[in-house]
């Protein structure tokens, strides 16, 4: 449980690119740890995150992210990889992975973001 708290704060914290971005150079934390994870080049990081739009907290815990699309959108695509012979079935209901626990935890202040 503390591994999945870490990640998932050090995930959320991705979010805090959107309070100032101008922050996130190269050189910065931010992008260091991105680069550890990911690979690739500090100097295009700054420029690949500005590509991206970042929903804050309310939003990523609404109905239309993870507090339900998120998960009805999974669902649809399980049913189409199947009927495509893709994958051999498909769950009933994907809310018990893919749901907004975590984003209430982080916006509670419960939830590591360092």
């Amino acid at each position: 449980a503390r591994l999945e708290r870490e990640v998932f704060g050090a995930i959320l914290h991705v979010v805090r690119y959107r309070d100032d971005p101008e922050a996130w150079t190269a050189d910065s934390p931010e992008v260091q740890a991105i680069v550890g994870v990911t690979g690739g080049n500090a100097a295009d990081v700054p420029g690949v995150l500005a590509l991206y739009d970042f929903p804050d907290l309310e939003a990523q815990a609404s109905a239309r992210w993870l507090g339900g699309g998120a998960a009805r959108a999974l669902q649809f695509t399980a049913e189409f990889l199947k009927g495509e012979r893709k994958i051999p079935d498909v769950l009933d209901d994907y809310s018990i992975a893919v749901n907004a626990a975590w984003v209430e935890m982080a916006a509670a202040g419960d939830c590591p973001a360092e």
